[in-house]
């Protein structure tokens, strides 16, 4: 068993990290700049929670060697409409961030790191016409998030080739679950939440192009798998999904579960632009990742879960 420090382990896909990480016994502290305590309130007296900024290198490297830190996993993040209001701060969120983490990994000398970067680095161009693209597809962000994430993307390809950190970046696309109602993500999540309380949902839409929905439970386990994987020839993964889904396929299935719900897409912000489909396959076959939920599973599970809150 190990120790293991999770950044940003009170958000969408974090809680799930320090869930999974407890189950299978290891011991893990969350350093997050505001923890959110219903997430985390299953795990109160299992784990440590830090209030810190990822972005201070003391403060973390002190929780780190304190806790005797053997693995990372790095979620903390300024995400798409924070880093449109906000793109000086996505720099310092995203990149500084990222490459403190790097340091204390070094520092310490940590076994593994996984941290997120984003399917958004990739934006479509007028020539995309809807095929699987690998991990080297050309990185062309136009916007904040994916401009910040790309460049922690080169940052960790030159820790990995200058110092060996075992460090593997993973670009997750619509991660959904409980956990989160605001951000990219908290729009479909909200459309979710809608449903289940039986008023109109919205989910957002590239119309043409699909999504590749990925529920929060499984991204989890691909992120704690990268951390565990050790040195890879390769710095970035794209994930893998079970299969792709416009949004009115997402729409069908929320009316199959909930027969009778309103529920029709509606265009993401431009600040989310449309991301090209990303090719899984390098990650099942390195990492031996293979997602397990549904749509029709992880849909199911939230709408039962928000049933039983308030509207």
């Amino acid at each position: 068993m190990a120790e293991v420090l999770v950044t940003g382990g009170s958000g969408l896909i974090g809680w799930r990290v320090v869930e999974q990480l407890l189950e299978q016994g290891h011991g893990v502290v969350v350093f997050d700049l505001v923890p959110d305590g219903e997430n985390l309130a299953p795990f109160r007296d299992d784990v440590e929670v830090v209030a810190g900024d990822v972005t201070d290198l003391t403060a973390l490297l002190r929780t780190a060697k304190r806790q005797g830190t053997e693995r990372i996993v790095h979620l903390a993040a300024s995400i798409a409409f924070a880093s449109a209001a906000g793109p000086a701060r996505a720099v310092a969120d995203n990149v500084i961030s990222s490459a403190n983490v790097f340091e204390t990994a070094l520092a310490l000398d940590v076994a593994g790191v996984s941290w997120a970067s984003t399917i958004a680095v990739n934006e479509t161009r007028p020539d995309y016409r809807g095929e699987e693209v690998p991990e080297d597809y050309r990185g062309s962000p136009t916007q904040a998030y994916g401009i910040s994430k790309l460049a922690c993307e080169v940052i960790a390809g030159s820790y990995r080739d200058s110092t060996g950190l075992a460090a593997i970046g993973l670009r997750p696309p619509t991660a959904y679950g409980i956990g989160r109602l605001t951000g990219g993500v908290g729009l479909f999540n909200k459309a979710v939440f809608e449903v289940a309380h039986g008023r109109p949902g919205r989910i957002p839409s590239w119309d043409p192009l699909p999504a590749q929905p990925i529920y929060n439970r499984d991204m989890a386990a691909l992120f704690i798998a990268a951390a565990f994987a050790g040195p890879q020839p390769q710095a970035v993964f794209n994930t893998p999904v079970l299969r792709s889904y416009t949004a009115a396929e997402i729409c069908e299935v929320l009316q199959g579960l909930r027969p009778g719900a309103e529920v029709e897409p509606e265009p993401y912000p431009a600040v989310i632009p449309a991301p090209p489909i990303g090719d899984g396959s390098r990650a099942r076959e390195v990492l031996g990742f293979e997602p397990h939920f549904t749509l029709e599973q992880g849909l199911a599970e939230m709408l039962d879960h928000f049933e039983g809150q308030p509207g």
